[in-house]
């Protein structure tokens, strides 16, 4: 289940990487500005591998105290990919939009879960609003807000 989460809120929070901008580096989950997040931490790495091509790494501990690592490779480039890794549920596609940052994701052809982000003129945080499905069937909204370390 720690695992799941963590994935999941990996997967959700991290839509940022599709920013064509510079956000790589250190976020820090800010949880007093967050809402849903269902954690009581998380800091996220992100590296530029290529053009359109990040590497996450996601340090999370969940609401219980359980810690949890999760890294992953998301494309930026419009087109439909596999999510494939620990707690991502067979069958999940992605696809990333790099001027909106929008990340849609798809189970087996059927919408999945949409991710949003919005940045701070600054550049210093950035605002992450989720809708997913729960276990029993309702749709969850989440938003989270990351601030650059």
């Amino acid at each position: 289940m720690v695992r799941q989460i963590t994935c999941f809120a990996a997967c959700l929070s991290y839509a940022a990487v599709c920013f064509a901008g510079d956000i790589t580096g250190t976020w820090r989950l800010n949880l007093q500005k967050s809402s849903n997040a269902n954690l009581s931490s998380q800091t996220v790495k992100i590296a530029r591998t290529a053009p359109d091509k990040y590497q996450v790494t996601v340090e999370s501990i969940s609401g219980s105290g359980q810690k949890g690592t999760t890294t992953f490779t998301r494309t930026c480039d419009r087109k439909e990919h596999p999510v494939e890794g620990p707690g991502v549920p067979p069958g999940v596609t992605e696809i990333c939009d790099p001027n909106t940052f929008a990340v849609t994701s798809k189970r087996n052809g059927t919408s999945y879960f949409e991710t949003h982000v919005r940045f701070a003129p600054d550049g210093k945080s950035h605002t992450v609003t989720s809708k997913s499905p729960a276990a029993n069937g309702k749709v969850v909204e989440a938003t989270y807000v990351f601030e650059r370390q």
